[in-house]
């Protein structure tokens, strides 16, 4: 189990490469599904969250979160890319909580 301080470095980072990644993808991380922008942060994010859910609560949940949209963000714009808000990250944490219950599925977007 990682610490929440652990967390929240290891989101940090994760946003960055997913970032990179995005910048290199010209689709993007974020899409429009039925009137809704959904960016999916990935199943390491989504590890991270569900390990900050199981560990240490909801707080911990949206510190991982706004640490994984920070780093995201911040390396976005150092690539001149678009960047992601908080909503289109709930709108899309589901897709990347692979092994998460179905009662999780709904308490972390709800969470958020």
């Amino acid at each position: 189990m990682k610490s929440v301080n652990e967390l929240i470095v290891s989101a940090e980072e994760t946003g960055r490469h997913a970032a990179e990644m995005a910048a290199q993808d010209l689709r993007g991380g974020t899409v429009v599904v039925a009137g809704t922008s959904i960016h999916n942060p990935g199943e390491d994010t989504g590890r991270l969250v569900l390990d900050a859910y199981r560990s240490h609560g909801t707080e911990a949940v949206n510190s991982a979160v706004r640490a994984y949209r920070d780093g995201y963000n911040a390396r976005a714009r150092q690539l001149g890319a678009d960047t992601v808000d908080w909503e289109q990250i709930r709108n899309g944490i589901g897709w990347a909580l692979d092994g998460a219950t179905d009662d999780e599925r709904a308490a972390i977007p709800a969470a958020l």
